[in-house]
């Protein structure tokens, strides 16, 4: 089920046949690097479960597949989610390393903020990023977030960042 899409890409609901695809993910220790620790398959195929039970509660805010326009291949995941125990939500991304650098988080980015703000109805997004991941950091600023805090989460140091529905809007006039 697709939810959204962008120029190059489309965004679509996980199903059981993305085990393989999550795995790819999650069980690549560059792209977990600054996101958790690499899990198992079995681990990612529970992560998986848990999205997709997630759905019918959430349905605006979740994880995504992220397909290429093109030929429908899985390059990542998208997730519009709430930070744990709180109420706030926040955005993130993660590509397969072969389609860093081509311009999809900025995309994916892009895409998540006005999910956020347009179909949710969020009034601030939040993002979070581990101080050492410059590539993110680039997507996230160019993205329009602003520094709230930095803060230290299991010996990081990590930058949280926000957006708010009226700097959102003001961009786009």
């Amino acid at each position: 089920m697709k939810i959204f899409e962008t120029e190059r890409l489309n965004i679509r609901r996980l199903t059981n046949e993305d085990e393989d695809n999550l795995f790819l993910l999650n069980g690549n220790e560059d792209v977990m690097r600054y996101i958790r620790p690499v899990g198992t398959k079995e681990e990612s195929n529970k992560r998986l479960q848990e999205i997709i039970e997630k759905y019918s509660v959430y349905p605006n805010q979740s994880g995504w597949a992220v397909t290429l326009k093109s030929n429908d291949e899985f390059i990542g995941l998208m997730a519009v989610f709430p930070i744990e125990n709180s109420s706030d939500i926040q955005l993130g991304y993660s590509l397969i390393p072969q389609y860093w650098g081509n311009g999809y988080a900025t995309e994916i980015a892009e895409c998540g903020i006005k999910h956020a703000f347009e179909t949710i109805g969020l009034e601030i997004l939040f993002a979070n990023c581990e101080c050492a991941n410059s590539a993110s950091l680039n997507v996230i600023l160019k993205s329009g977030f602003v520094i709230e805090k930095n803060f230290w989460e299991e010996e990081k140091e990590v930058i949280r960042f926000q957006l708010t529905k009226e700097k959102y809007f003001n961009s786009l006039r």
